[in-house]
């Protein structure tokens, strides 16, 4: 239960500056609003500016347009929604979304992604601040070997190893060795190969000990006998300049391996590859949320501004129903002389992609459950 309320108040936060960075940027440049909520529809209770300054509630069954915004509380949890006025095309307002410019209109579509790289930003800035593990050299003092990867069908996976462990020491029937660097672990580790361990980790503020017979033979050279990736970290002690700069440097590099690990994805599927094991859905995500949230709030912070980092590139992929798609059509009218593609093909054009993203979705939510589950 704990896991599936830090997932939606992970995801409201996300879904919401989104959506916000919709708004603040049609009103900033003349366009109306119809109604910006938090959370989404049915509607709990709304307020409105009226033409005479005053405020007025809006009702759950209310209909009613307003010249100016209805701000709203909605039912469901899940982030935020903007209504602005003229979406579909059909209102020709000055103040319609329909009849501005289209460089006001790529202005206000491509504003929810940049929100969600800002957001990835100010996240990462937290993270450094209250101190997420950074890699050192084995041997360095108060450092400690933290597990980066955990492989699908290992000794660690059934052991129930997660990324974020850190690994304090390795016992058999005769004793434990401690681990005082990676170098030290994978040795010892080799040296069990075939044997019943036990792993003594920390996680968060618990130490557990899992048991599990590790891989032998050649496996245990190509792959490690535990089948875990890991680093030699420790929580280091950063100035503002270093914390800024590191935000900055991280949301770069994050944003740059999102855009490759999708260019993967995307090539995998054209080629008849299929989805990966590494590709989670819903599901996968709200289980790692919650593995994170077990390790802190800065590892939280870092995993959501990771996924806000994915967000924003999802959303920007010139796909129809995506704010990239809508982009596209921008840009072809632009090509066109001004002259925008027929309402109705771009309706059908969005609705069939976005059926087809809910069969995607659909799909990796399955995998997703027989995986974790």
């Amino acid at each position: 239960m704990t896991t599936a309320i830090i997932f939606i108040a992970v995801l409201a936060l996300l879904i919401f500056v989104h959506e916000l960075g919709h708004y603040v940027t049609a009103v900033r440049n003349g366009v109306g609003a119809h109604e910006f909520g938090f959370g989404f529809p049915p509607r709990i209770i709304g307020v409105v500016k009226n033409d005479d300054g005053t405020w007025e509630l809006v009702g759950r069954r209310q209909k009613r347009e307003y010249n100016n915004t209805i701000f709203s509380l909605n039912w469901i949890p899940l982030g935020g929604f903007v209504r602005i006025k003229g979406e579909d095309g059909t209102d020709t307002d000055p103040d319609s979304f329909a009849t501005q410019s289209a460089w006001v209109r790529f202005k206000i579509l491509v504003a929810g992604v940049l929100m969600n790289i800002v957001t990835a930003y100010v996240l990462f800035v937290i993270a450094l601040w209250m101190g997420v593990p950074e890699p050192v050299p084995d041997g360095t003092p108060g450092s400690a070997v933290y597990v980066s990867q955990v492989q699908e069908n290992s000794p660690a996976a059934a052991m129930g190893v997660r990324v974020g462990d850190r690994v304090r020491a390795l016992c058999d029937d005769s004793g434990c060795t401690q681990i005082d660097g990676a170098a030290t672990l994978q040795s010892v580790a080799a040296a069990h190969a075939g044997r019943h361990v036990t792993l003594e980790v920390a996680r968060g503020n618990e130490t557990l000990t899992l048991n599990g017979t590790l891989r032998e033979g050649d496996a245990a050279q190509d792959r490690g006998a535990l089948g875990i990736g890991m680093v030699n970290a420790k929580n280091a002690a950063l100035s503002f300049l270093e914390i800024i700069g590191g935000a900055a440097y991280q949301t770069w590099d994050f944003l740059v391996m999102i855009v490759s690990g999708l260019g993967a994805l995307l090539w995998n599927l054209l080629t008849g590859a299929g989805l990966s094991g590494d590709v989670a859905g819903p599901v996968g995500i709200a289980v790692m949320t919650g593995q994170m949230a077990a390790l802190g709030l800065a590892q939280l912070a870092h995993f959501a501004a990771i996924l806000s980092l994915n967000l924003a590139v999802i959303n920007i992929l010139p796909i129809p129903a995506l704010d990239g798609g809508r982009i596209l059509f921008v840009l072809i009218e632009k090509l066109r002389g001004g002259k925008p593609v027929n309402r109705n093909v771009e309706a059908i054009v969005h609705g069939v992609s976005f059926i087809a993203l809910i069969v995607l979705m659909a799909v990796v939510t399955v995998r997703d459950v027989l995986h974790f589950f």
